[in-house]
């Protein structure tokens, strides 16, 4: 018989329905990748890698890039040909027996925890070997300087990719002690004397100058701080000084900058000057030399003598963002910070490897989904439900508690950084609604202090830090008497203004907590300690019988304060509802008029107030960060902004880093030394695991059941995720089982994607990227394409429900209306190829259509394969084509559905003819 038109169209249709539930049976039936838990993070910070490298002083077992040779083959730059046995014997003799195999310590041995695929991140660095300190005289202990250099010039001036060892004019080095009319003391770039530069084009710079800094595309700065313009105190990677221990171990992390973050030194290979290696230098530094007969060894690190002295070991940067070149098709998506650190992983690993130009804009959740909603985002990344889409698992992530903490002996001597920190959902609480004085902006240091102190005087009832809470040294015992007190920092925290469902997920476990949610409610521990009256919402739920009383006197206490006029005196709501961080404007503070050696007094003997200038409320006090992957980058520097003082006066402001006259300035731009860090911020797992941060054990109120964020902890707490809605998003557990090594704060991220009016190519565009993410991008490691350390692999249930998503992507066509009828044109008004992106519906436009909208809140954009951009600036002349790009097995078999209709439409007329004539054959 012969088949009509529409009769080959319904078994067209019924050949692709039927790949399309074969593809699904397939995709179901598929193994799914094992979880192992490869990734070896945790809450304690360190992160192991198979590229980790361990380098000798006396060259044992070093790789040849790593090898600085201890004799006259090592020639010494800078010095017109001479060579280590030029070094003052004095010196050379010292270093070999304090770093040496005969040390008695084994000899003097570095290991870096990771030296490829590096990006701006962290790096465990740790010693061995060394010579052991002397206790309570840390000025005579030896030490390292450690710091981050670009490589070599080759003869064209460009970087020498077969230079075996750094020049030490591309160091970034010299902020600390920066070389003045007297000492130019050792963190500075001045050689000091150093004999081997006779003669050499260093010459010049032996008395008193600091070297130069050369940039990776041949130009050059001065090297002292006032007129360096390629680093600063603030921006700069280098550790001044790691002492060595009583065991002569020392251990610490150091941030690998990328030309990003270090345009000089250009690490990453990009369009501009770059190299894709960079090098770690460690100079290890013996007070024990005689400075006045060798002020050789006083001087710089940079010094020849000094210089000659190094372990050095080869960095491995990954490529620098760029545009996906050769890409068939484009995906594009926004929302969750928490897939941060995971895009930059899987984006350019989409483009090698699928030809897949991914752009990924950081959003607030709920922003994404009303934009998906309004129809201008096809493709959101969430943990909460977005109407109307599929929604398929991507990611396991967590919120933790990063912190950076110093440590000291009873002589002051450091001991290195906390490793361990325990809290409670209630000690969290107090963090997040100021009841410390020092997260009041109350510093029994300064000036402000005073005025505070009189403006608000019942904060003086209040624990001065969280260190002197007696709730947190229950939980911690003995740890309080070996934090600094004088820094008077631990009542602040560092949160972010993005709006996000991380945050949400955070005061869920807060107000489900009793304890917690009591606080909050403005409830008394048992110590007494009561919130501040601004943040409570005076409920008393939990403390009833107590209410009266306990409204009676915070009421007094609001009255008290000197508030702002436009403050607005009700009661808070937990979860809030305005910002993901609360901040209310109760207190503000004034500009006192500073110079160089402080506040200046006015006629009455206190300190001048600005009065051409507005005062400030706490949220400028206290300024909200872009987002998470800030304010653990900021731990991590131990870096802390507050805005508390007025530069009233050009030239007063301490240092040149500070803004210019007439601008409110932080008082912590500048990371804190070593012994007295006390930096603390809420983040996400896979920020804290990629600056190496150790993150707080979370505790119940006694403390006797305690979990930390690892990968296991995260898939414990996803065992006891809620049994999936209709919508296909599960929900987390309201309550905590510590005691079960649950972490509470584990979230999951879906890629939600709205199936109305989206096109076949970008379907298939979103297929393929999910259906990479949600498989191979779920290997643990830190190499392009892998789950980076931070996030738990994704269950075999979950990558189940993912695979189901992507089937029903890869099976959807473009709506028939689009079909032109037989021998016709296409239908009026529905153009099949116009080019707009839209569908006859008039629907949410496809990816090639419309980009990301731009983020308002600290939102960024990451194009293919990851380069950041202006927000809502991509380019898309780089993506290429648009057209689908999946070279699965369903994509064939639905080829070979069409052939197959195509040939039985073809066929119809031949067996048409074919049966007339047996029938008139028979006739």
């Amino acid at each position: 018989m012969r088949l009509s038109f529409t009769a080959s169209r319904r078994l067209l249709s019924l050949s692709c329905a039927l790949v399309s539930v074969l593809g699904l049976t397939v995709a179901a039936a598929l193994p799914v990748q094992a979880s192992s838990d490869a990734s070896n993070w945790s809450e304690l910070g360190q992160v192991s890698t198979d590229s980790a490298v361990t380098v000798r002083w006396d060259n044992r077992n070093n790789a040849a890039n790593a090898t600085v040779p201890r004799d006259q083959t090592q020639q010494i730059l800078h010095t017109k040909g001479k060579n280590y046995l030029d070094i003052a014997p004095l010196i050379n003799n010292k270093y070999a027996s304090q770093f040496g195999a005969d040390n008695g310590q084994g000899g003097l041995q570095l290991t870096v925890s990771q030296t490829e695929s590096l990006v701006n991140q962290a790096i465990q660095l740790t010693v061995s070997g060394g010579p052991k300190s002397l206790s309570g005289n840390a000025a005579n202990n030896p030490y390292l300087q450690i710091f981050q250099c670009w490589g070599a010039p080759g003869s064209d001036g460009k970087p020498d990719p077969r230079a075996t060892s750094p020049d030490p004019a591309t160091c970034q080095l010299g902020t600390a002690g920066i070389g003045s009319a007297g000492d130019p003391g050792i963190g500075s770039r001045v050689p000091l004397r150093d004999p081997l530069l006779s003669g050499g084009d260093w010459a010049e710079y032996e008395a008193k100058t600091a070297v130069p800094v050369l940039g990776i595309d041949g130009s050059s700065t001065p090297g002292d701080a006032p007129h360096n313009t390629f680093f600063s105190s603030t921006t700069t990677n280098e550790i001044d000084r790691l002492y060595f221990d009583s065991e002569g171990k020392a251990q610490t992390v150091f941030e690998t900058q990328t030309g990003a973050e270090a345009n000089f030194m250009g690490c990453g290979l990009a369009r501009g000057p770059s190299t894709s290696n960079c090098w770690l230098v460690a100079v290890p530094r013996t007070p024990e030399i005689n400075i006045n007969n060798y002020p050789e060894a006083w001087g710089s690190a940079l010094s020849p003598s000094l210089w000659a002295q190094r372990l050095q070991v080869k960095l491995g940067f990954r490529n620098a963002p760029g545009a996906c070149s050769g890409s068939e098709a484009r995906s594009l998506s926004a929302g969750s910070e928490l897939l941060d650190s995971a895009m930059d992983s899987w984006i350019p690993a989409l483009c090698s490897s699928q030809k897949l130009a991914t752009g990924y804009t950081k959003l607030s959740d709920a922003q994404a989904r009303r934009q998906q909603a309004e129809g201008n985002q096809p493709m959101v990344l969430t943990s909460e439900p977005s109407p109307g889409s599929w929604h398929a698992p991507i990611a396991l992530s967590g919120i933790v508690l990063a912190f950076n903490i110093g440590m000291n002996d009873a002589q002051g001597n450091y001991l290195g950084p906390v490793p361990e920190l325990k809290l409670n959902a209630r000690l969290v609480a107090k963090l997040l609604t100021q009841s410390y004085q020092a997260g009041m902006g109350l510093d029994a240091n300064s000036d402000g202090g005073k005025e505070f102190a009189s403006k608000v005087p019942w904060a003086q009832n209040y624990p001065a830090s969280i260190v002197s809470d007696p709730e947190f040294i229950k939980l911690n015992p003995g740890l309080s008497s070996k934090i600094d007190k004088g820094s008077f920092t631990g009542g602040n925290i560092q949160l972010e203004s993005l709006r996000s469902d991380a945050a949400d997920r955070l005061w869920e476990w807060l107000v489900a907590d009793p304890d917690a949610g009591a606080f909050l409610n403005g409830c008394p521990d048992e110590n007494g300690q009561v919130i501040n009256p601004f943040y409570s919402t005076r409920s008393y739920q939990g403390c009833q019988a107590q209410a009266t009383a306990l409204e009676s006197t915070a009421k007094l206490r609001r009255q008290q304060t000197v508030k702002p006029s436009t403050y607005a005196d009700i009661p808070a709501s937990y979860p809030p509802d305005s910002a993901s961080y609360p901040l209310p404007g109760w207190y503000e503070s004034v500009p006192i008029v500073r110079d160089a050696n402080g506040p200046i007094p006015g006629p009455d003997g206190k300190p001048q107030i600005d009065q051409n200038k507005l005062s400030l409320t706490m949220p400028d006090v206290y300024p909200r960060q872009d987002s998470m992957s800030v304010t653990g980058k900021n731990a991590f520097r131990a870096i802390t902004p507050s805005n508390k003082e007025w530069c009233g006066k050009v030239g007063g402001c301490v240092a040149p880093d500070f803004p210019a006259v007439g601008k409110w300035i932080s008082t912590t731009s500048t990371p804190a030394d070593l012994p007295y860090r006390f930096s603390l911020s809420i983040t996400d797992a896979a920020t804290a695991a990629r600056y190496q941060l150790p993150t707080a054990k979370l505790c119940n109120t006694q403390g006797d059941a305690c979990v930390g964020a690892s990968s296991s902890s995260l898939l414990k707490e996803t065992a006891r995720l809620q049994k999936a809605d209709g919508d296909g998003v599960q929900k987390v557990a309201v309550s905590a089982d510590y005691a079960a090594g649950a972490y509470p704060l584990a979230l999951p991220v879906y890629a939600a994607v709205k199936p109305a009016g989206l096109l076949a190519k970008d379907a298939k565009a979103f297929a393929s990227m999910l259906d990479y993410v949600s498989t191979k991008g779920q290997a643990s490691g830190t190499a392009p394409g892998q789950l980076p350390p931070g996030y738990a692999p994704l269950t075999a249930s979950l990558q189940a429900q993912t695979a189901a998503v992507v089937s029903k992507l890869r099976s959807i066509t473009d709506p028939a209306a689009q079909l032109p009828p037989p021998g016709g044109k296409p239908a009026a008004g529905n153009p099949a190829d116009s080019g707009s992106g839209k569908s006859d519906t008039g629907n949410a436009p496809g990816p090639a259509a419309d980009a990301p909208s731009a983020p308002t809140d600290g939102g960024k954009v990451k194009d293919a394969p990851g380069n950041a951009a202006a927000p809502g600036s991509e380019d898309l002349s780089q993506a290429g084509s648009t057209q689908g790009a999946a070279n699965s097995f369903l994509q064939y078999a639905l080829i070979i559905a069409l052939g197959i209709g195509l040939l039985a439409g073809l066929a119809s007329p031949l067996l048409s003819r074919i049966g007339r004539a047996q029938k008139n054959k028979r006739g």
